[in-house]
């Protein structure tokens, strides 16, 4: 890789030019995500009648990544992850990383040593909103509403 210039500092947060950068190399992790789903090194997760589902939601700084928890994704999802943070020196914080799963303790404690963070149980609140894995009710947004 050629090195084309040199940044001494970063750019701050509140610069006009800080969020346009952050989108770009957004764009980047987004598209070696995909680039990883296409060529089969990460599996998704396949849905009812073999629909799939989105293999990640991106939003501000936060990333959700949905694929089959095989060895063979967990270590190549990691791998893309690490080239990734040397080059663009954003790193994943695997204290604030979770996981979920329903799987037997043996399998969740080698899924937690390969990806180097911990299991988070479901439903779970991102950004005031409950996920979960089954089917909501209308009537349940209607108890969040008040």
């Amino acid at each position: 890789m050629i090195d084309y210039f040199h940044c001494g500092r970063g750019v701050c947060q509140g610069v006009p030019l800080s969020p346009l950068l952050f989108c770009l190399v957004e764009e980047v992790l987004s598209r070696g995500i995909s680039e990883l789903v296409s060529s089969h090194k990460i599996l998704p997760m396949i849905g009812p009648k073999d629909k799939d589902y989105p293999t990640r939601v991106l939003y501000v700084d936060d990333i959700f990544v949905f694929y089959r928890a095989t060895r063979k994704s967990l270590t190549n999802l990691m791998e893309f992850l690490h080239i990734y943070d040397s080059i663009s020196n954003q790193w994943m914080n695997s204290f604030k990383s979770h996981f979920s799963l329903s799987m037997s303790l043996f399998i969740l404690i080698i899924i937690s040593s390969i990806l180097g963070c911990h299991r988070s149980t479901i439903p779970l609140n991102y950004l005031g909103v409950p996920i979960f894995f089954v089917l909501v009710r209308g009537d349940f947004f209607n108890l969040l509403a008040n």
